[in-house]
């Protein structure tokens, strides 16, 4: 059985300055279709060997299984699982980089430093995931940065 194969394309990436937290922002896509807008930490290039700071960074470029997971604070939302140097990564909804700790915030709007309207974007991960799950089908998500 194919898996259900998501793709996160980092296309902006803005460096933490002077009392600003950094930030990068994308698109994802679920099964070669455009689902919404991302924002993330930093990314910091952890792949490469740079150091992470706590809170501050996304995670490192590459693929990952995901699955759907009970968060305590946010309900039902994917979770990246494996992820070097990182423990509980999810996909869920928030604004500003400030909200996140290394996980993926989605939403249909890009903002000039982030992601509005997170529900609906989050809410459609989650059923095509639902659908996946029941089939029998694993998901994955590949992170990457354009044009690499």
């Amino acid at each position: 059985m194919t898996p259900l194969e998501f793709l996160i394309v980092r296309d902006t990436n803005h460096p933490s300055a002077t009392e600003t937290e950094g930030y990068c922002l994308g698109k994802i896509y679920g099964d070669s279709l455009y689902f919404g807008e991302t924002l993330e930490d930093e990314d910091r290039r952890l792949e490469d060997g740079h150091s992470k700071v706590y809170g501050r960074t996304a995670m490192p470029t590459g693929r990952y299984e995901l699955v759907l997971y009970h968060s305590p604070k946010r309900g039902v939302v994917p979770l990246f699982k494996n992820v070097p140097q990182f423990e509980y990564t999810e996909i869920h909804g928030a604004n500003t980089a400030s909200q996140l700790l290394g996980c993926v915030a989605v939403g249909k709007i890009r903002t000039a430093n982030g992601v509005a309207t997170c529900a609906p974007v989050l809410q459609r991960i989650v059923a095509v995931m639902t659908a996946a799950e029941d089939e029998g089908r694993k998901c994955f998500c590949t992170i990457r940065r354009e044009g690499e």
